[in-house]
C-alpha cells in the first residue's frame, strides 16, 4: 500500500509539473506574438509619421511655404532615426547593440535626406562597445543631429563629404 501511494504520488507530481510546463510554454508563446506585434505596430506608427511629415513637405512646396522645409526634413529625419534603432532593437531582442552597427545603421538613415547632387560616405570604426535600447534612443538623436548638421552644412559648399566616427573605449579611474 505505500508503494502504490508513492507511485500515485509520483504520478500527481509528474502531471501537475507536466501542466504547469505547458502553461508557461503557452505565456511565453502568447507573450513573443505580442511582443511581435507591438513591435509591428510601432514601425508601422514610426512609418505613417515620416509619411505624413513628407506629405507636409510636398504641401509646403506646392503652397510656396519653403521656410517650413528644414524643420519638416529635420523631424523626419530624427523619427527615421528612432525608428531605425526600433527596428534594430526589435530584430536583436532587445538585447544591446553594438555601438558601431547603431552608429553606422542611423548615419544611413540621415544621409538618404541629401540631395542627389551630393555624394556623402561614411565610416565607423569597428568597435565591441555595446548600449541598451535606452542608451541606444539617445544616441540616435545625437547621431542624427551630427550627420544632419554635416548635411546642412559641411556640403553646403562642396559635392562630396565624408563622415568618421571614431569610437573608444575609455577606462574609468
Amino acid at each position: 500500500a505505500i508503494v502504490e501511494h508513492t507511485v500515485v504520488t509520483a504520478l500527481i507530481d509528474i502531471t501537475e509539473r507536466k501542466r504547469a510546463e505547458e502553461e508557461i510554454q503557452k505565456y511565453s508563446e502568447k507573450k513573443t506574438v505580442l511582443l511581435r506585434e507591438v513591435n509591428h505596430r510601432v514601425k508601422n506608427n514610426l512609418s505613417a509619421i515620416i509619411s505624413m511629415l513628407h506629405r507636409e513637405e510636398d504641401r509646403a512646396v506646392a503652397e510656396n511655404l519653403e521656410s517650413y522645409l528644414p524643420v519638416l526634413k529635420e523631424l523626419s529625419s530624427r523619427v527615421l532615426g528612432l525608428s531605425t534603432v526600433h527596428s534594430l532593437l526589435s530584430e536583436g531582442g532587445w538585447e544591446p547593440l553594438n555601438l558601431d552597427l547603431l552608429s553606422n545603421k542611423v548615419i544611413e538613415a540621415a544621409l538618404q535626406t541629401i540631395p542627389l547632387s551630393k555624394r556623402v560616405s561614411h565610416t565607423v570604426t569597428p568597435s565591441e562597445a555595446q548600449v541598451n535600447s535606452n542608451q541606444a534612443h539617445h544616441l540616435a538623436l545625437v547621431i542624427n543631429e551630427l550627420t544632419t548638421n554635416v548635411v546642412k552644412h559641411a556640403i553646403a559648399d562642396r559635392n562630396n563629404s565624408v563622415v568618421t566616427v571614431s569610437i573608444k573605449l575609455v577606462e574609468n579611474d
